[in-house]
């Protein structure tokens, strides 16, 4: 995989083109689960076989009796729709808001 990553960046041909993918299928999930897996090691086992290469990470998939579910955290609200979480109010939703907007800064100490 390596070699085939390493060939593309540097303009070459590889055996083929790397593979970059996102998964947040729950028929996937399932396809690939293991009784004694985490979520974490089944994306692993999933990624792995599809021949994927490189991943920018893997979201939660959610199944079929999850439509509709809503969850509220402060500011955002999300509901799952189509399988996916979509955002349904955000915490910036205005010009007012935004200029009103103090971010907590991350300290790196």
């Amino acid at each position: 995989m390596w070699e085939r990553i390493q060939a593309s960046m540097n303009f070459e041909e590889g055996g083929r083109v790397p593979i970059w993918d996102y998964l947040d299928n729950r028929s996937v999930v399932n396809h690939f689960a293991r009784d004694e897996d985490d979520y974490s090691a089944t994306m692993v086992r999933a990624y792995h076989n599809l021949g994927i290469d490189l991943y920018r990470g893997y979201g939660s998939s959610f199944a079929q009796e999850q439509e509709g579910e809503q969850s509220d955290s402060g500011a955002v609200k999300s509901k799952i729709s189509g399988r996916t979480s979509w955002k349904v109010r955000y915490e910036i939703e205005s010009i007012e808001a935004l200029k009103a907007y103090n971010p907590e800064f991350v300290s790196f100490e």
